[in-house]
């Protein structure tokens, strides 16, 4: 019987469950990198305004998603973190001042 440690697919949960159910097994699943990176591209779109801060955003998750090193990645996940509530703070900050400037309560 095939017994894999890992599971390679996309992000539809179906193909894992149909192989877990079928061989009897729940290897750990890995998302195809393709995949993962169409979702932030698409997350991004609908979270993050404005072209430079999207690629900002979008260069630091790709540092991330290429690094190897566990110790490393622990370092850049915590920047990575900061980074993004930065950004969604300074898009706070900038609708409530636009909101003062027109006289919106």
């Amino acid at each position: 019987m095939v017994r894999p440690l890992w599971f390679m697919s996309d992000m539809a949960e179906q193909y894992y469950l149909a192989w877990a159910s079928v061989f009897d097994s729940t290897p750990r699943k890995l998302l195809c990198t393709w995949h993962v990176d169409r979702a932030w591209r698409r997350a991004m779109q609908q979270h993050v305004t404005g072209v430079e801060k999207q690629a900002a955003v979008y260069s630091k998750l790709r540092v991330l998603l290429e690094e190897t090193d566990k110790a490393k990645f622990t370092s850049l996940l915590g920047k990575v973190t900061l980074f993004h509530i930065y950004i969604i703070m300074t898009q706070a900050i900038t609708i409530i001042l636009c909101l003062c400037i027109q006289g919106t309560p």
